[in-house]
Formats: structure tokens, C-alpha cells, sequence
């Protein structure tokens, strides 16, 4: 079902939640896909088409009318304050890192090396530790500045073009950081930006942001770089497609069990309804 609009969108949730049920709204079919297996009988889980902002305005209505058997999971995106006005509403939830697919990584990634592997059977091995958290680590980095750059701009509104970064631009050069990233980026825009500027903010920002790496990495641009990453390394070529695709057929109850959000659902469910939102452990367990 398309929601239109956030007013189609909350007299569905308020239609659901009347009737008893208890409604978990996400951006996007990957995250319903992510999350549908897993959830508990008494819950319903749907996407909104419009995107974060049409979630934001939807749990507004939500908030206003106190239905309390309504939660908004959204992505953080880049935005460090949790939400868009410094106030945090009762029915939304965010992701710690840049979305929800991050947040799965980072809490195991037992999925990740098992589809790497997968990828490279004969090649790479689940016991090649080593291997594959350089891999993952060379991934990220790659993707960082993207990410970095999108806020950038999005902040300084230089109108740079970053949508579906075109990473296999960067074979050969993963080592060249900003520069790399910005002479791409100004190739494809029109924007009137100086290169050297550009530059100069971009490097400041990637040296400042410290531990807070995987909050610039958003999941497209992650499996991009993985991409790259394993061609530029010898291994088997994998498009970003296919690699996502794995991942999210992978996930499973131990991924869900170390975010942030799946313990604070499940104690808002016992909270209301006296149930857990999700069935982990449960029979679509990997």
C-alpha cells in the first residue's frame, strides 16, 4: 500500500492501533524487510513512501493524539541532535549510526563476515578474521568522506550531485581521501564551489570526526565501497546490488538483539501491551 501523504499515512497507524494492534512504522522496504520476520504476531510493521520527512510529520499527528501503540523508526541521517527541532518525540526512534542498516553491522558482524565469505568462497574464509575486519574497515573509510561531504554541502548548500556516488571512480585511489572524493563530486555538479575549499573543509571534517566514523556512512554508499574494495584487493568482483541483497536476507536475531532500538521497543511493548515487540530468538533465525 503507497501512503500518499503523512494524514494517509497516520489514519492508517490510528486505524491499526484502535483495533488493538501494535504499529512499528520504517522508512523504506528494506528496513520492513529487516524486521517483518522477526517481530512478534500482535505487531505490524509498514513503510511510508515520502521518506523520513513524511514519517517526522505523520508522528507529529501521532504524538498529538497520544497513541501510545504507534513507534516511528528513521534513519538519523546526519543529524546529531536526534531530531530535527532538539526535541525529541515520544513516538519516533532513531538509529544510533546514520541509519538502521548500520546499526545491524555495527552491533555483530558475524553476518557480515558469513556473506563476505559467501562472495569469495575458496578465496576468503569465515576464519579469516583479520582479513575481513581489514575489509570492513577499508570499506567504511572509503565511504566516510561521501558521507562527509553530503553534509557539507547539504549545510553550505553547494548543490553537489552525491546521489548513487559513483565509487568505481576511486579504483586506484582509496588512498586519496578528500581530494579524491571532491574532484569527483565537482565533475559531476554544477556547483560553484572552490576546489580548495572544498578540500580544506572536507579534510577538517573527516579529521575531527574521530570515533563518530560510522555516523557518516549511510548503507548505499557502505556497499559501494565494499564493492570496490574487494575488486581493488583481488578478490571476486560483487556488484553493491548483490552484496545488499545477501545482507539483508542474512540478518538475524542476533544482529536485531544488539541495537540500541531493539531493546527500547521491546520494553515499550511490555510497557503497553505486555509483550515482547520481537520474537527473537525466533524460527527465522540464521
Amino acid at each position: 500500500m503507497e501512503y500518499l501523504n503523512e494524514d494517509i499515512l497516520f489514519n492508517t497507524v490510528s486505524m491499526l492501533s484502535d483495533s488493538g494492534r501494535i504499529v512499528l512504522v520504517v522508512e523504506g522496504v528494506d528496513d520492513r524487510h529487516a524486521l517483518e520476520s522477526h517481530v512478534s504476531d500482535c505487531v505490524d510493521v509498514i513503510c511510508g513512501t515520502g521518506g523520513k520527512v513524511q514519517l517526522l510529520n505523520a508522528s507529529m499527528l501521532v504524538d498529538e493524539r497520544r497513541l501510545r501503540r504507534v513507534k516511528f523508526l528513521v534513519d538519523r541521517d546526519y543529524d546529531s541532535t536526534g531530531s530535527s527541532n532538539g526535541k525529541d518525540e515520544y513516538s519516533v526512534l532513531r538509529s544510533t549510526n546514520h541509519d538502521v542498516f548500520m546499526d545491524l553491522l555495527e552491533s555483530n558482524d558475524r553476518v557480515f563476515r558469513r556473506v563476505v565469505s559467501a562472495h569469495n568462497r575458496g578465496r576468503i574464509s569465515t576464519r579469516d578474521e583479520g582479513v575481513l575486519e581489514s575489509i570492513l574497515s577499508e570499506a567504511i573509510s572509503a565511504a566516510m568522506p561521501v558521507g562527509m561531504l553530503r553534509k557539507i554541502s547539504v549545510s553550505n548548500d553547494w548543490g553537489l550531485n552525491l546521489s548513487d556516488f559513483p565509487f568505481g571512480k576511486m579504483k586506484g585511489s582509496l588512498d586519496g581521501g578528500a581530494s579524491c572524493v571532491v574532484d569527483i563530486a565537482l565533475g559531476r555538479s554544477n556547483s560553484p564551489i572552490e576546489r580548495e575549499l572544498a578540500v580544506n573543509l572536507l579534510s577538517a571534517a573527516m579529521d575531527e570526526c574521530g570515533s563518530e566514523i560510522r555516523s557518516m556512512v549511510s548503507d548505499h554508499d557502505f556497499f559501494s565501497a565494499l564493492s570496490l574494495v574487494l575488486d581493488e584487493r583481488g578478490f571476486r568482483k560483487v556488484s553493491s546490488r548483490s552484496l545488499s541483497d545477501s545482507f539483508f536476507a542474512a540478518i538475524d536475531c542476533d544482529s536485531l538483539s544488539g541495537a540500541a532500538w531493539f531493546r527500547e521497543l521491546n520494553l515499550w511493548c511490555m510497557e503497553i501491551a505486555e509483550v515482547s515487540c520481537f520474537g527473537c530468538p525466533c524460527e527465522v533465525a540464521a
